[in-house]
């Protein structure tokens, strides 16, 4: 029975270990997997009429916003995130809390570089049931060259949890 036990012991302390090594606790990396930034509410419905602002004026920023918002929330279980084109290759990001209408525009990145036609390259990736954002391309205001940035929805605004630089061809 002590063998069984020994052993069972063991096996409990590689599995454990091996949970540790592979999920990341312990360390100080920061978890950039969608499950690890779950949300507690989830927006049924229609959502608010968007609240803008009288410096919401520029080229096609009320269209993209009402256009995302008619599809329903997309982001963080009650919010609606809008890509907004500034041209080829290039994107803002606003998102919208679908319960009340409010826009929030202030993001710790600008505008987001996307390559050329012929080299492509980055994307932004988010979840309704997750509060992870996760950006990849020249981020302006972030870096000069092609990054993944991972950043968490804390209304009113996201919090950046980790940058790594996007290698190879």
């Amino acid at each position: 029975m002590r063998q069984i036990t020994a052993l069972l012991g063991t096996s409990t302390f590689c599995i454990t270990f091996a949970c540790v090594r592979l999920w990341g606790y312990g360390t100080d990396e920061p978890c950039v997997r969608p499950e690890c930034y779950p949300v507690t509410v989830e927006l049924r419905g229609r959502p608010a009429e968007p609240r803008f602002r009288p410096e919401d004026n520029f080229p096609h920023f009320k269209e993209d916003v009402r256009f995302a918002l008619g599809k329903g929330a997309n982001f963080a279980g009650a919010y609606t995130l809008v890509e907004i084109s500034c041209g080829a290759g290039c994107a803002g990001v606003a998102v919208v809390d679908d319960r009340t209408g409010r826009i929030f525009r202030d993001t710790p990145f600008g505008e987001v570089h996307f390559g050329t036609p012929v080299r492509p390259y980055g994307k932004i990736v988010y979840r309704l049931s997750s509060r992870l954002l996760v950006i990849e391309g020249s981020i302006e205001g972030v870096s000069k060259g092609q990054v993944r940035a991972y950043y968490e929805w804390c209304d009113p605004g996201f919090r950046l949890l980790k940058v790594a630089p996007i290698t190879g061809p």
